[in-house]
Formats: structure tokens, C-alpha cells, sequence
């Protein structure tokens, strides 16, 4: 017999990621090195006059998923502790078009001390469910789906909605549905089950800002240059912070 799903008011909260208390950064993160590209010239200025990377500081890229399931956590921070990961954001490889703009990219750093509270990027966590990676994750995405089934296909376009089977497409790992299922599981879980699946990723979301600790300037013009796993990086660009 599944346990009820306990229900929390609001489910733009539960569906933005929100938690309702901070999952404590578990050990092992606070000992590495963590990364923030952005290929917009102007963002980076922004970012290093300020000295701390804050949720907003990226002008314009939501507004290239208005409508959409997949709009980034709102008040959340996206870090990896993966250069070349990274690097794809800095160089504008894994951006919108639109939002990839001005000549220089950069690369922040972080040191894992700097961090309060994290949990998994959503996309990972519904990977983990599309993937079958944990079979109890599995057993728990059941479960927040049928408590908020009709929240999330209120989200869908009537034209979209016709024939629609939300775990038909999450089974494909099909990017918005792997992305939802990943943002309402993580209001849902435990310290302990965020935890786990920290222990098994390089991405992570931080609630709130975050200081930086080195900023790198990179000429897009030279991403050719470039080895695939980034080792040649910090010999191609400048530090300016």
C-alpha cells in the first residue's frame, strides 16, 4: 500500500523545487571546486562587480522559456563541480541563441565552503527517475505525480494535453517531463534521500547567493581551441577577479 503524500499548499512553491527547510551540504561537497559558466558578456560584468553569483543575474533567459516547464528554479543558484560542464554554459554551447551575446564568456569558481544549502540540479534528479537509478525514487516519483497530477497537467497546452502520457515520455527521458518530475520530487524529499543523490552527481542547484572566489574571461572566438575535457582552459583565458 503506498503512504499518502503529505499536501502543501501553493504548487507553483512545490513546483519551482522550493524546500520548505535547507538540506545540509554534506561533507564531501564543502572539499571541492565548483564552476558557473555564462556565455553573456554583460551578465559576467554584472556578476563579478558584484562578487557573488545571485538568482537573476541572468538577464533574459527565462524569458526564452515563457511558458514552459522547464524555466530554471527560481531563487536557485546552478553549480557544477564539472569544468567541462561548465564550460559548455561559458562558451554558450548549452544556451538559447538569444541569450548568448557579447564577445567574451566567463567562468566562475566557487569553493564548496561557500556553500549553504544544495540540492540536486532537477534535471538530474529526473534523470535518476527516467533512468531507473534508484528503484525507491522511482517508487516516491509515483507517488508526488499522483498527488499533483492535475497541477501538473494544468501546465499543459490544450493542443499538447491530447493523448498525453506523462510517464509514456518521462520512460524516453523526454527533457520537460524529466525536468517536472525532478523539480516536484525535491520539494518532497528527505535530507537523507537529497543526500544520496548528491553522492551521485557534479550538479547542483544552491538556494540563494553564493560568493565567488576566482572569475575567468574567455574570447569566444577561441573556443576551438579548446580541449573537450577544458584542461587548456585557464591557459586561454584571463583572470580578472
Amino acid at each position: 500500500m503506498k503512504s499518502k503524500m503529505i499536501r502543501y499548499k501553493g504548487h507553483r512553491y512545490r513546483a519551482a523545487g522550493h524546500r520548505r527547510d535547507a538540506a545540509p551540504v554534506p561533507e564531501q561537497h564543502r572539499e571541492l571546486i565548483y564552476y558557473h559558466g555564462t556565455p553573456n558578456t554583460n551578465a559576467g560584468k554584472k556578476i563579478i562587480r558584484g562578487g557573488v553569483l545571485k538568482p537573476g543575474d541572468i538577464p533574459n533567459f527565462e524569458d526564452d522559456y515563457t511558458g514552459s516547464r522547464i524555466v530554471p528554479m527560481a531563487g536557485r543558484v546552478y553549480l557544477t563541480s564539472s569544468l567541462a560542464k561548465a564550460l559548455e554554459y561559458a562558451t554558450g554551447a548549452t544556451t538559447p541563441a538569444t541569450y548568448n551575446k557579447g564577445q567574451y564568456g566567463y567562468l566562475f569558481l566557487i569553493a564548496g565552503s561557500a556553500l549553504t544549502d544544495v540540492v540536486p540540479d532537477e534535471d538530474v534528479a529526473g534523470e535518476f527517475v527516467c533512468r531507473g537509478t534508484f528503484p525507491w525514487l522511482n517508487a516516491k516519483a509515483e507517488e508526488v505525480y499522483e498527488d499533483n497530477e492535475e497541477e501538473i497537467l494544468d501546465t499543459l497546452d490544450p493542443e499538447e494535453s491530447y493523448g498525453y502520457d506523462f510517464w509514456e515520455r518521462l520512460e524516453r527521458c523526454e527533457f520537460d517531463e524529466v525536468a517536472t518530475i525532478g523539480k516536484y520530487l525535491l520539494y518532497y524529499l528527505t535530507d537523507a534521500e537529497v543526500a544520496t543523490l548528491l553522492s551521485r552527481t557534479d550538479s547542483v542547484a544552491h538556494d540563494g547567493p553564493v560568493k565567488i572566489s576566482e572569475a575567468w574571461r574567455f574570447d569566444k572566438k577561441r573556443v576551438r581551441e579548446l580541449k573537450p575535457d577544458g584542461s587548456n582552459f585557464f591557459d586561454l583565458a584571463k583572470r580578472i577577479a
